[in-house]
């Protein structure tokens, strides 16, 4: 296995390829209100930032984020193929994300999850990402866990 891991500034068909997956899989798993949250809230087009993993041509990983506020970046469209789980690779692509956001001045991230979605709390929590109370669309949602995560970075020399 030899995983590149590349960032794009924008939307792409990989993107939109493994979004549709990542879709199709919350929906056998997550309750169907929270979908209605996931498929309102999860436009592509505000994505500016997207990152994916790509074993040989086949793109098997991805995150990505956005705006949020003056700050504040949001952790969005995290997902890893079934058979790549379990190596680190969301981990790997998370701490980029982190690394490109905190590069564009934002101070901190913030993201939602399910509390269904076991493996990504636990991910998410070993990075760093601590509760904070649940954001818009969410705060009304029994299991979304939101979490935020400061942010700091430190220009390295070239």
């Amino acid at each position: 296995m030899s995983i590149i891991i590349k960032h794009f500034h924008e939307d792409n068909a990989d993107f939109a390829l493994l979004s549709s997956l990542l879709d199709a899989e919350a929906d056998t798993i997550l309750d169907p209100n929270l979908r209605k949250l996931y498929h309102i809230d999860n436009h592509r087009d505000v994505i500016e930032d997207v990152f994916i993993a790509y074993d040989g041509k086949e793109p098997v990983a991805c995150a990505s984020f956005k705006r949020k506020g003056e700050d504040t970046a949001e952790v969005k469209r995290v997902y890893t193929k079934p058979a790549y789980r379990g190596k680190g690779l969301s981990r790997k692509i998370m701490q980029m994300v982190e690394t490109e956001a905190a590069k564009q001045g934002y101070k901190r991230m913030v993201l939602e999850t399910s509390v269904e979605l076991e493996s990504a709390v636990r991910m998410y929590e070993g990075l760093g990402y601590r509760p904070i109370p649940n954001f818009p669309p969410y705060e009304n949602s029994v299991i979304s866990i939101c979490k935020e995560k400061k942010l700091h970075y430190v220009k390295t020399q070239e």
